[in-house]
């Protein structure tokens, strides 16, 4: 493996930290190296990293890990994944560091019995971008002091049903939320709860796009999203990012905010229970 890392590809980013390959080919289990830097000008970079199986060879499943590589030749592990991306594909979300970084491709399914097997898997780097941003459809606004929590209850207690979250990065739900807190620092929860064993992804970010925090499975025995965060007082506006690791999914989105416990902390996400509520589309 260090061998293969060794004669890994340099990756050339074209504009704005995207590249793709449509050729990463494996043959007889190999493993597929990449190598990029991240300079220090450019700053901290929020990238995706998709590999996607080749059309017409639909056994193949990518396994990815992802390496920073220090100036003494020694790599930390940053991220493993198999499964993350649509189907069988593989998927990293991850802010990275200026520096130097070593991607490494392999086929989980690889069966050493098969010989001369030969995979073909596509790379795609992008970076996570929110300039297209909200319909105004998808917005609204959480007062803290009103009963609920809410002006309204059909635009606090949001309840989506109808929305399709689709395969990775080409398809992404956005809302933006409008807070109102007055002279109270309040906590908001935001809680994603998809349909059947679709896995969805949970991010918040502020209004000039910066990244807060993301979610992908707050618990183990199930594929929901939850994030619990202290707001402070006074107006602010929040983005919510939904998608999903698989195709078609439905899913129903749960906000509301509520003044901080006495110690002035907010309840975690263990702890909090959705109401039941009327189920209320907004598409």
């Amino acid at each position: 493996m260090l061998r293969t890392i060794q004669r890994a590809r340099t990756i050339e980013f074209q504009e704005n930290f995207t590249y793709a390959n449509d050729s990463v080919q494996l043959i007889n289990g190999g493993l597929a190296a990449f190598r990029f830097v991240i300079k220090p000008e450019d700053g901290p970079q929020r990238l995706l990293i998709d590999v996607m199986v080749q059309q017409g060879d639909e056994d193949g499943d990518p396994m990815i890990e992802l390496f920073a590589e220090h100036d003494d030749d020694t790599r930390d592990r940053l991220s493993r994944d198999d499964n993350g991306g649509s189907e069988q594909n593989a998927r990293i979300e991850r802010e990275l560091e200026p520096g130097t970084y070593i991607l490494t491709i392999r086929d989980s399914s690889y069966n050493p019995i098969l010989s001369a097997e030969q995979k073909v898997f596509r790379l795609s780097i992008k970076p996570y971008s929110l300039d297209n941003i909200v319909s105004s459809d998808r917005t609204f606004t959480l007062v803290l002091g009103e009963e609920g929590g809410c002006v309204e209850r059909s635009s606090c207690d949001l309840r989506v049903n109808e929305v399709k979250a689709r395969a990775a990065v080409e398809d992404d739900d956005f809302f933006r939320v409008d807070l109102q807190t007055f002279d109270n620092d309040a906590c908001l929860v935001v809680d994603v709860d998809p349909e059947g064993d679709s896995d969805t992804l949970l991010g918040i970010f502020d209004a000039n796009r910066e990244f807060i925090v993301s979610n992908d499975d707050w618990r183990e025995e199930d594929q929901s999203s939850r994030a619990v965060l202290p707001v402070e007082s006074g107006t602010q506006t929040l983005l919510i990012h939904v998608t999903s690791f698989s195709s078609d999914t439905k899913y129903s989105l749960y906000t509301e905010i509520r003044p901080r416990e006495a110690d002035g902390s907010c309840i975690s996400v263990e702890n909090f229970e959705r109401p039941e509520l009327e189920a209320q589309n907004a598409n």
